[in-house]
């Protein structure tokens, strides 16, 4: 609306000095500050129009840009409608394979155990969304996996089992065997 108000009081402007170039042509005064004035004027005029370009080019660009962000407004209330198969856009219910679905025919374990898939669903569902979010949380889950590892192959590789020598003597605090007396 700013703009037309421009637009407006710009055209206006432009009436009003047309009018007075075409009165002084009408008087006939042709001195030499009449010769300077007229040349203001038309100067004047060329900026003023120039201006009025500007601003009519500005006011479709932004015209273009509403109707654009509209359609981008009435796109996703379409898609819903039309249901695409697009992941985003369903509810959880229709995201889950049929045979997790939950039936009247199911029984009380069947039903517990959809249950608990959905939940660890859910859950590992917010734990995607928060490490691709936060770049810092993958490389702690990175660092912690590699500690893991590196602390299960240690106790793999290091470990050395007892049991053997303890089960032939029967005592768990003698590491020796004992000869058995008859």
């Amino acid at each position: 609306t700013s703009h037309l108000t421009a637009l407006a009081e710009k055209e206006g402007e432009l009436k009003r000095l047309r009018n007075q170039i075409s009165f002084r042509q009408r008087n006939g005064n042709q001195s030499g500050d009449g010769d300077k004035r007229i040349q203001q004027l038309t100067e004047n005029l060329l900026k003023k129009q120039a201006l009025l370009e500007t601003i009519t080019a500005e006011k479709s660009s932004m015209v273009y840009k509403i109707e654009h962000l509209e359609r981008q407004l009435s796109e996703p209330n379409m898609l819903r409608s039309r249901k695409y198969g697009l992941p985003f856009l369903e509810s959880a219910e229709e995201r889950r394979p049929s045979f997790l679905q939950e039936s009247p025919f199911d029984g009380v374990a069947a039903r517990q155990v959809k249950r608990a898939y959905t939940e660890i669903d859910k859950l590992s569902i917010r734990v995607g969304i928060a490490l691709r979010r936060y770049p810092i949380a993958r490389i702690f889950v990175l660092f912690y996996m590699v500690v893991l590892h590196f602390w299960v192959f240690l106790v793999l590789f290091t470990y050395t089992p007892d049991t053997g020598m303890r089960m032939m003597t029967g005592s768990p605090e003698s590491p020796h065997p004992q000869p058995v007396n008859d």
